[in-house]
């Protein structure tokens, strides 16, 4: 069905108006909106800029607290710093003191005189420290004139002792700059040792004077000694020479087997002591035990003659009996009659 024109046109103004008044509506309900959230912010905004704000100040104290703290323990931290670094500058300074000491004894140690006197001090502390007193003779002079650094006197005979430090050039072998230097150097050190055994073979094992067939070299650094130790020539030069090379620690041992010989010398000499007197005990007793069975024989020898003379008088008794018993028997018959 075709609508006129004059429907479509009523039509038309009925459907603008109808918008016009929707638009209005909610054009109304807006405005109502917007006064009310209008009215709403007004009393809502102080509200929340008073929170905002108290939020904000316990976040700044918050922060200014946690600052404070936090300067504390960095001046807390910087004091421990700065007193460390006080202490770590004490400690340098000792340390630098230390390094000059070492330096200075250094110097000291090098001199060969004091080096082996050195030596010799340590040795003489460790002979003391295990062994009598009565068995050591230090610094002992012999018929020759020569003096020995200490002679150790046992049942056997005596040991020479003689401490050598050859530091020197094995010191000059460990900071030469070159591999020949220390070649060159290392057989100086070879034949300082060398001569040591000799001069100590030669000059102080002399039985003609009571000294064993051998003595001991005492080496004060274990170095030394090891560095010996591990030179089969050098062994065998002091072998030759019936030359015995110990290191502190191995001469402790050596002398903790001197004083077990001494010990068992001595248990030795007791024990045969005791054989002695138990020899001669057993003598006065076998001799009194003879002249106790001499008494006692002669004691049965005298029981025996008593016995024999006591019979003898029981018999005589008796026989006595008897005649005075017929004789009174005689009296009876004569007074009968």
């Amino acid at each position: 069905m075709i609508l006129k024109p004059e429907w479509l046109l009523l039509f038309s103004v009925f459907l603008i108006l109808v918008l016009i008044y929707l638009y209005y509506s909610q054009n109304r309900k807006l405005h109502t909106i917007l006064a009310d959230l209008r009215e709403n912010s007004s009393q809502m905004l102080p509200h929340w800029f008073s929170e905002i704000r108290a939020s904000m100040d316990r976040n700044t104290d918050l922060i200014n607290r946690q600052l404070s703290n936090a300067n504390s323990a960095v001046n807390q931290r910087l004091d421990s710093t700065a007193q460390l670094l006080r202490l770590l500058n004490k400690d340098l300074g000792q340390v630098h003191e230390i390094g000059q000491q070492m330096r200075d004894f250094q110097h000291f140690f090098r001199t060969p005189k004091i080096r082996g006197r050195l030596g010799e001090q340590i040795m003489e502390e460790l002979l003391f420290q295990v062994l009598p007193r009565s068995v050591v003779s230090t610094q002992h002079r012999f018929q020759g004139g020569q003096i020995v650094d200490a002679l150790i006197k046992i049942e056997s005979g005596a040991i020479p002792v003689d401490a050598k430090f050859p530091l020197e050039n094995y010191q000059k072998a460990l900071n030469a700059s070159t591999e020949d230097m220390a070649k060159s150097f290392h057989k100086e050190f070879k034949r300082d040792v060398k001569r040591h055994i000799y001069n100590i073979s030669n000059k102080y094992i002399l039985p003609a004077e009571g000294t064993l067939d051998f003595a001991v070299m005492y080496i004060p650094s274990n170095t030394l000694y090891y560095e010996i130790l591990s030179d089969d020539a050098l062994l065998q030069e002091a072998e030759g020479k019936n030359i015995l090379c110990v290191s502190p620690n191995s001469f402790y041992y050596f002398l903790k087997l001197i004083l077990a010989g001494l010990y068992s010398y001595k248990i030795e000499k007791t024990a045969a002591f005791i054989m002695q007197h138990i020899s001669a005990f057993e003598q006065n007793v076998h001799d009194i035990s003879n002249e106790l069975n001499i008494l006692l024989s002669h004691i049965n020898n005298s029981s025996s003659a008593g016995v024999r003379v006591a019979n003898r008088v029981q018999g005589l008794e008796k026989k006595l009996e008897n005649l005075l018993l017929l004789d009174s028997d005689n009296r009876e018959d004569e007074n009968n009659n």
